[in-house]
């Protein structure tokens, strides 16, 4: 039973993490279209910290970004890595809290049913679903949430 509680779970965490694929980022032309004030980091060559701020625009030539109250302008001859926050926290929270939701539901479940006499009268199969369904509900939207957070390379050298 613990086997199979355990084959479970790290099933459902290792669909909720659901990393996707990198995807090849040294164009310029990806920089372009980034939606003004998308959440930015840009690093530039030798530099030991990144330039965070809000996307304010793109060139041939640069890249502006909106910090501190004032526009920085960044040559792209400069530029090594630019990367912009995803939007995809709801989704993999949706995600994450129907695997979860079933995952504990079935466990849950499971275990009452194969701890429950024959010979009872009372049926708690239910109720100990439905708590499965609440508690990796929960744990799943947590869990997808954060694997959909972070920043997504655009440009890189």
């Amino acid at each position: 039973m613990i086997r199979l509680v355990a084959i479970s779970l790290a099933a459902a965490f290792a669909m909720a993490q659901n990393k996707e694929a990198p995807k090849p980022a040294g164009s310029w032309n990806r920089v372009m279209p980034v939606q003004q004030g998308a959440a930015t980091k840009v690093k530039t060559q030798g530099a030991r910290k990144e330039i965070s701020g809000k996307f304010a625009g793109a060139s041939e030539d640069a890249i502006q970004i909106h910090e501190r109250g004032r526009v920085t302008s960044i040559p792209k001859a400069e530029v090594e890595r630019v990367s912009v926050a995803r939007k995809k926290i709801g989704r993999y929270a949706l995600l994450g809290a129907a695997m979860g939701g079933g995952v504990g539901a079935g466990v849950l479940g499971g275990y009452a049913a194969i701890g429950q006499r024959k010979d009872a009268d009372d049926d708690y199969r239910g109720i100990f679903a439905f708590v499965g369904l609440v508690i990796g509900s929960g744990a799943g939207a947590a869990t997808g949430a954060l694997s959909g957070s972070g920043y997504a390379t655009v440009y890189s050298r």
